[in-house]
């Protein structure tokens, strides 16, 4: 949908500031059915997103108001993507007119800026800061003892960053899962459109000029969002992915120009290691209050508690790994077998 659209709606007396109207954006809502770690099926709604960041939310989730006394006409619902929690709140909710649906809670990962790079290295565990020097040491050894990388910005490099992240992402495990590759998922026309409000940073790694590492970063009011990452499988046992890192964070604690480096949802174990903090969040997730939707999140809770469920008798009869690996195979992404 066009994020220019404007679309009438009665709005709601009484929201929190943070809630009003002005702060949602449209956005495409996928709830993905999986089981066993892979997806079975992906439903698509057209949405509403607060466009707030997760570090300026203190609104309990039952003293939540959305903005609408209905969803805006052709919107299928309005999501909260990260609401800090101190407990996991309920999955389920009928409210007087919309389903509340609790998709997951999970730690949200992220850097505070303040302070220098050396500041920051000096808040990682000995063994993480050792890990990540190394990793870079070795790939200079690897690139002939310079690193070649490169920062995108601006409107008009926009074009050659598609190509490259996207030339990087047809050799990554998110083409290989059957996904969409950076191509597949963001649009250069919607990488312009950010870049001319400066929104935008990006960062490819190269050896030998080749491209072997790509992430792609969202400003979102004072944060920056980690939205999309992927190296070359071929140039795994160099951690490319890695050494990228360290680079740009070490520009942008330079820039100055955040407060908070968002991990986004999501714990695998690279994130732990590399944080300075985490908070618990909650995804939610409103729906109008019907037959159809009610039947879709309750399936979507039920397969997933089968799908834990399954997962612990495996595990208890000895079967979860080897289950997972013939599930999952080469298509597993780093860290999740």
């Amino acid at each position: 949908m066009d994020t220019k659209v404007k679309i009438p709606v009665h709005y709601q007396e009484g929201a929190s500031p943070l809630l009003e109207a002005e702060h949602w954006k449209p956005a495409k809502e996928v709830i993905d059915f999986m089981l066993g770690g892979r997806v079975l099926k992906s439903v698509a709604l057209p949405a509403m997103a607060l466009d707030v960041p997760f570090t300026q939310l203190e609104i309990p989730i039952d003293q939540l108001t959305l903005p609408w006394k209905s969803l805006p006409d052709g919107i299928e619902a309005a999501v909260i993507p990260a609401l800090p929690v101190t407990v996991d709140p309920p999955r389920l909710t009928l409210l007087p007119r919309f389903i509340q649906y609790v998709v997951g809670s999970k730690d949200r990962y992220f850097v505070d800026f303040q302070g220098s790079f050396q500041d920051y290295l000096d808040q990682l565990s000995q063994n993480a800061r050792h890990n990540l020097r190394r990793r870079v040491r070795r790939f200079t050894e690897f690139s002939g003892g310079q690193i070649q990388w490169r920062k995108f910005r601006y409107p008009h490099e926009m074009g050659e960053f598609h190509r490259l992240a996207s030339e990087v992402s047809t050799r990554s495990w998110h083409v290989e899962v059957g996904g969409p590759g950076f191509q597949g998922a963001v649009k250069e026309e919607e990488l312009i459109e950010l870049a001319r409000s400066d929104r935008v940073r990006a960062y490819i790694l190269f050896h030998k000029d080749k491209p072997v590492s790509f992430a792609y970063c969202v400003a979102q009011k004072e944060n920056l969002v980690y939205k999309m990452i992927g190296y070359d499988q071929e140039y795994a046992q160099w951690s490319p992915g890695n050494v990228l890192y360290y680079l740009f964070m070490e520009s942008l604690f330079t820039e100055e120009n955040y407060r908070y480096f968002d991990f986004t949802e999501g714990t695998l174990a690279y994130k732990d290691h590399i944080k300075t903090g985490s908070l618990r969040c909650a995804q939610v997730l409103y729906l109008r209050r019907n037959f159809k939707n009610l039947a879709l999140v309750a399936s979507h809770l039920f397969l997933e508690r089968f799908s834990l469920y399954l997962g612990k008798l495996m595990a208890k009869i000895g079967l979860k790994r080897r289950i997972k690996k013939i599930i999952m195979g080469k298509y597993a992404r780093p860290g999740q077998i």
